[in-house]
């Protein structure tokens, strides 16, 4: 990984942004449109409901209408509500994971010129090994390890 930051940074963040970040549900693009969508959602409903109070106040509507149609907008306006919070809590993750990705390749980028690997180096670098149990596939021992790298914590 450290051979690769020297030769294009960019390409090594784009690389692990895609593969830690994954390939979204949705472009960034159609999540910018679905909470604006959601935004105005809720604009138009509370306005509704506002209108619809209104309307019951002063008359206008009597209570079976009026119940009926509260609690279907506010239904309505609490699923926007959610599920708008669920895109924007998602896009802070994203943006959180990508600037981790830059401080993994800044530091990376400090120990380029490294000729010998010690124990500061890798605590740097590694947040935690974990050494999976061994197992005898065709008469031969293999055993999985995974490294977890500090500030992006899955492994690579």
């Amino acid at each position: 990984m450290i051979d690769s930051v020297s030769v294009n940074e960019d390409a090594v963040i784009s690389s692990l942004t895609k593969r830690l970040v994954g390939e979204q549900k949705m472009s960034l693009a159609g999540r910018k449109r679905e909470m604006l969508s959601l935004r105005k959602r809720i604009k138009k409903l509370e306005t509704a409901i506002a209108s619809l109070y209104e309307a019951y106040v002063t008359g206008q509507a009597n209570d079976d209408s009026f119940s009926a149609s509260i609690h279907q907008y506010e239904a309505e306006r609490l699923d926007c509500g959610n599920r708008l919070a669920v895109i924007e809590e998602s896009e802070q993750g994203n943006d959180m994971m990508v600037g981790n990705i830059q401080r993994l390749t800044q530091l990376a980028k400090q120990h380029l010129d490294i000729t010998e690997i010690d124990r500061t180096l890798l605590e740097s670098f590694i947040e935690r090994i974990e050494v999976c149990e061994a197992k005898v596939v065709d008469g031969v021992k293999e055993q999985e390890i995974i490294i977890y790298y500090k500030f992006i914590g899955c492994p690579l």
